[in-house]
């Protein structure tokens, strides 16, 4: 977590780093925004799950940090933590649900190039007791029996968000 790899690599920012918040050692002032550091030659950021739930929390100081999604104009995947902190900040809500713990089939609905050459259901494992809306110009991508926003992808921008850890 918190790997910072110039020069075309990828960005991550896992579970130490966001639970913690102890983001200025991986993002700096770039233009006047707050961004990950390296951004601007990275090919794309990954922001991995973390043991916080931000139905419990005041989301104020994550949503802050992580504003600059709006201006990234490179791939971003969040996974877990990092998907319900992407449909937050553009305007999803969040709610507790049954706690999942276990593999799950999810069934993919549109076309998405996280899955292509991938089957149209595919399992997956879970690991989260909240769920977030669908935000507004997002699609929703895949489901399960267990969480209705399993998968969404941004309907203009490079920007997905998986509610399952594919890692």
């Amino acid at each position: 977590s918190g790997n910072d790899r110039r020069g075309g690599g990828m960005l991550t920012y896992g579970a130490p780093a966001i639970r913690n918040c102890t983001f200025t050692q991986n993002y700096g002032y770039f233009g006047g925004g707050l961004y990950p550091r390296g951004a601007t030659t990275a090919t794309g950021v990954i922001i991995s799950g973390a043991p916080i739930l931000i139905t419990e929390i005041d989301t104020t100081k994550y949503l802050d940090h992580f504003q600059w999604i709006k201006e990234a104009k490179i791939p971003i995947l969040g996974i877990c933590f990092g998907h319900q902190i992407i449909g937050l900040i553009y305007g999803a809500e969040a709610s507790k649900m049954k706690e999942d713990r276990d593999w799950q089939l999810i069934e993919i609905y549109e076309e998405c190039i996280l899955f292509n050459k991938l089957p149209n259901e595919i399992e997956m494992m879970e690991d989260h007791c909240e769920t977030i809306s669908i935000p507004p110009n997002f699609l929703l991508i895949g489901s399960s029996d267990a969480c209705i926003n399993e998968v969404m992808a941004h309907n203009s921008l490079p920007i997905f968000g998986v509610q399952f850890h594919p890692e």
